[in-house]
């Protein structure tokens, strides 16, 4: 909510209010933008349209309480806005000053354990992420030909937490409806490094929000009935303070050709100018392929049988993070029961429960995102030969 506040741009003509920004005109203007792109996405609010955003934004008041079209809606909900924006801001200070205290003692582990903590205590965010797909691609280039049987033996998939944007936490693109990812870059990915079975890819995923499951089910529908999906891939310009790396930029360039057609963007809002922008008409038997289930990963699993054999691949991006490292325990368990025997299991941002259960010791691969360095480590794990229990 605060992050379309501050930075979307569908309901409004007003500059994005990002850091930069706000520090290039000064405490009064920024002051008054903030209130002017707080007064047009309540507006927005009560007249949304087929904004799907706006639409998800105002129910997400009305679970406060607060009705958007009542004589004091208004009011209501900048303040609950403004509260939600103080406390992210304080959460933010707090997180920067943890870090920057265990980086000066020179703790990698406190600085990574500040970094979990913080997402343990924020709330679930659904965002998709171009980064964690390139992130998937480069294991399995890297590490995954190597270990498998043989190529094109990967033929059932699992994803957790496939993702939703929303609003990007970064720079809050807004200017297409909301779309997933992951699901269809995996796919490409197999396929494109070889491993994809010749009749296909079975794809799985499980995920706790409702607005996932519904906008997954509704895309399927939506197939059906003859309309595409679309996925925008939106790619932000490099400055002097950030660059791509160019294997990124060409990924980037090169995503969906295995399973999708290049079409024409939606157009680019004036405030973002410099950014690039591709668009993907994804096949349609991919998207009635995708089979989306209800499942906490910490507590659940979908049991193995002859009907519903093991997955040859589970991954599992910028999600465990939130859970600390018993509830990742729980995780992996379910995760290595669902595999078939030497199956495999990717991840990131792990703060990893010893011993693990019916998995292997984790194997990692680096990956760069840009010049600066910046970056993910993927954990890729096998299933071991014994059943978990």
């Amino acid at each position: 909510m605060v992050h379309l506040w501050l930075f979307g741009t569908s309901f409004t003509s007003r500059p994005r209010a990002t850091a930069p920004m706000l520090m290039s005109i000064g405490p009064s203007a920024s002051a008054a933008l903030l209130q002017g792109r707080l007064d047009d996405l309540v507006a927005g609010m009560r007249a949304p349209g087929d904004n799907d955003r706006l639409l998800v934004a105002r129910r997400v008041l009305e679970r406060a309480g607060i009705d958007v079209m009542a004589p004091a809606g208004r009011l209501d909900a900048a303040r609950h806005l403004e509260a939600l924006r103080d406390r992210m801001m304080r959460e933010l200070l707090q997180f920067t000053r943890t870090t920057i205290s265990a980086r000066h003692e020179d703790d990698e582990q406190a600085a990574f354990d500040a970094y979990v903590t913080y997402y343990q205590g924020r709330g679930l965010s659904s965002d998709t992420s171009l980064l964690a797909t390139y992130s998937v691609e480069r294991a399995l280039e890297r590490v995954l030909p190597a270990h498998m049987r043989m190529p094109g033996s990967i033929r059932r998939v699992a994803i957790v937490g496939p993702g939703l944007d929303f609003v990007d936490k970064a720079e809050g693109h807004d200017f297409y409806p909301q779309q997933t990812l992951q699901p269809f870059a995996l796919v490409d990915s197999l396929v494109r490094v070889g491993l994809a079975h010749p009749d296909g890819v079975d794809v799985t995923t499980f995920d706790i929000s409702p607005r996932v499951i519904a906008h997954l089910q509704e895309a399927r529908a939506r197939t059906r009935r003859g309309e595409p999906y679309v996925a925008h891939l939106p790619l932000d310009p490099d400055d002097v303070a950030h660059a791509w790396h160019p294997d990124l930029v060409a990924y980037w360039q090169r995503f969906g050709d295995r399973v999708g057609t290049e079409v024409v963007p939606r157009p680019l809002p004036p405030s973002m100018e410099g950014v690039r922008v591709r668009a993907l008409r994804v096949r349609p038997e991919l998207i009635e392929s995708v089979r989306s289930l209800d499942l906490n990963i910490i507590l659940e699993r979908v049991p193995v049988s002859e009907t519903e054999p093991g997955f040859d691949l589970i991954v599992a991006t910028n999600i465990l993070v939130y859970y600390e490292p018993f509830e990742q325990a729980l995780a992996l368990a379910n995760i290595a029961a669902m595999l078939r025997p030497n199956g495999l299991f990717l991840a990131n941002t792990l703060n990893l429960p010893l011993p693990l259960v019916g998995l292997s010791t984790p194997s990692l691969v680096d990956v760069v995102f840009d010049r600066q360095e910046g970056g993910d480590t993927l954990h890729w794990f096998r299933r071991l030969a014994s059943p978990p229990q």
